[in-house]
């Protein structure tokens, strides 16, 4: 036979197995399928069991409340940055060994920073609060305390029975005023941090 018959009839011997080998079904190995499944299980388990170690350490310390009411007040650019600002803080209270709990009030499917922090990986099982209502809902009026730099009062203690709140507004001091005229109108307690008492800006 030529040089190119045997070639030819050696092509097609190739494609022959390799024809066979992709149409042979794959038989999955149950003890690899065992392994997976027993993984799976036991990711869930242990995410299940860091949540609860987080919220007991959690338990007896003031609470922390973002309000998310201000979104029609910042561009595309600031409801980036809270995004991260949020994630940053998730990242720090978790590392902490007195945490304080998250929760997130006023945060609607269909608002631009809730889509921004679902594009977060892992946001969907973060260990804190996710509400559509308002801190006014969630909480009692008297347990509130809204953080702002134009309040009176400059907060010297935390206080665990609290709930503090901080406005989720990137606002680059165009809105000077905003939260203390909200948590006013709302008829609860404002505070501001003790900023020029421990910092030199």
């Amino acid at each position: 036979k030529s040089r190119q018959e045997r070639s030819a009839k050696k092509r097609k011997a190739i494609e022959e197995i390799t024809s066979e080998a992709i149409t042979e079904p794959v038989v999955p190995d149950e003890a690899a399928i065992e392994r997976r499944k027993k993984y799976k299980e036991d990711k869930v388990l242990e995410k299940k069991r860091m949540a609860e170690e987080f919220l007991a350490k959690c338990d007896g310390q003031p609470r922390l409340v973002l309000d998310c009411q201000f979104e029609e007040q910042m561009n595309e650019r600031d409801i980036k940055s809270l995004g991260q600002q949020v994630m940053y803080a998730y990242a720090a209270l978790r590392r902490a060994d007195k945490p304080c709990h998250l929760s997130l009030t006023s945060l609607r499917p269909g608002m631009a920073l809730h889509q921004r922090l679902m594009s977060i990986s892992g946001f969907d099982t973060w260990t804190i609060g996710k509400d559509e209502r308002s801190y006014m809902e969630v909480f009692r009026p008297e347990e509130l305390v809204y953080l702002t730099p134009d309040s009176n009062n400059e907060l010297e203690v935390l206080d665990p029975s609290k709930a503090y709140i901080i406005g989720g507004l990137v606002d680059h001091n165009k809105f000077k005023g905003i939260t203390n005229r909200k948590a006013t109108e709302q008829g609860i307690a404002t505070a501001r941090l003790p900023l020029d008492s421990h910092m030199t800006l």
